[in-house]
């Protein structure tokens, strides 16, 4: 029976150290030279029909990743037979371990939502559907640490921030696990998100966004996600940085240009100036997925406060100060995560 063992000190296949890139005629005399061959533009394929193994060379014949079935599919590299040996991981069932203790789990690339086991350099991928503990195959190949780049500099008036994500990441933490499918957190914008923003002359991004968004970043989830804000009974999930101006142009369009006031449109909140649908000087920050938005407002009325954060609830046509500041309203969002009755990461605890 075959033994894929990843050790803390090599990764062995039948008692066989290898390291990627593999010379493909070292796994052959290891697995035997009943294989079929594939040759493909942009790589060459084998594959172990007997065993469900197959191995991916790109370049000198030098095999880059190694993977095993535990499905057949309907593709001509997919082996005939399931692989039936054992996978070991650090002197444990591999599989059993993956489910048992997710905290053990890595992303295997950026917004991979930690579906591999890495040791020494080397990634073992888990694919198939991991909710449902099914696991079609798992992909080994080499593993380098994610780089993450250094944060930019913060504002000095700004500096506060590091202490108020910090204590945001440590209420979600007592609530959800970093290896959760949904926890969509990433490093911290750098100068070419801030270049590209710069070259979208027509909306004025705050330097109050720009630093908050220079301690962390998100990525987008399209089901749901950790990084929300729940205001009147609704989540509203934080924007990537880069997503910001798209969604500030979809508003937009929607304005009329009319000349509105408060007399057309009384559920708007004294603190806040009417222009039209929008005001090109709110800058969304969060959407609730149903054309409602968290904005910061940069044009407030003369009762308002520049800065002030506002909830803009699309088929209601209501417009309403949440906040006086983003500071305050991240606090009063802390506040809720260490209240019991808080109950806004039930699908995610429950799914994820």
């Amino acid at each position: 029976m075959l033994t894929i063992n990843l050790s803390e000190n090599a990764f062995l296949l039948n008692q066989e150290v290898l390291q990627f890139p593999v010379p493909t005629q070292k796994l052959v005399s290891i697995l035997g030279s009943k294989h079929r061959v594939l040759n493909y533009e942009v790589n060459t394929i084998y594959v172990w029909d007997e065993l469900g193994i197959s191995a991916y060379a790109q370049q000198n014949d030098l095999i880059q990743s190694i993977e095993i079935s535990f499905l057949h599919k309907d593709f001509n590299a997919s082996p005939k037979q399931p692989f039936s040996g054992q996978i070991i991981y650090h002197q444990h069932d591999a599989i059993s371990l993956f489910f048992e203790h997710p905290e053990l789990r890595k992303p295997a690339f950026e917004g991979d939502s930690h579906s591999a086991l890495v040791s020494h350099h080397i990634c073992a991928f888990f694919h198939g559907d991991l909710k449902k503990k099914q696991i079609d195959g798992i992909s080994f190949s080499a593993y380098v640490e994610p780089e993450i780049p250094e944060s930019l500099p913060l504002a000095p008036e700004y500096a506060h921030f590091q202490i108020l994500w910090s204590n945001w990441l440590n209420a979600i933490h007592c609530i959800v696990p970093q290896y959760n499918e949904y926890y969509n957190l990433k490093h911290g914008i750098q100068n070419k998100d801030l270049q590209d923003i710069q070259m979208q002359n027509e909306m004025h991004m705050p330097e109050i966004l720009i630093n908050f968004y220079k301690v962390h970043n998100i990525h987008w989830n399209a089901v749901t996600a950790v990084f929300t804000f729940f205001v009147n009974s609704w989540n509203y999930d934080l924007l990537p940085f880069e997503d910001i101006y798209e969604h500030w142009q979809n508003n937009v369009a929607l304005n009329t240009g009319e000349n509105l006031d408060h007399s057309n449109y009384p559920n708007y909140d004294a603190r806040i100036k009417i222009n039209d649908y929008t005001n090109l000087n709110w800058i969304p920050f969060a959407e609730g997925r149903n054309g409602d938005y968290l904005m910061i407002d940069l044009d407030p009325s003369e009762q308002g406060q520049y800065g002030q954060i506002i909830e803009l609830q699309n088929e209601s046509w209501e417009r309403n100060v949440i906040a006086s500041t983003l500071e305050d309203f991240i606090q009063i969002n802390i506040e809720q995560l260490k209240s019991p009755n808080d109950i806004r990461y039930e699908f995610i605890l429950e799914n994820g």
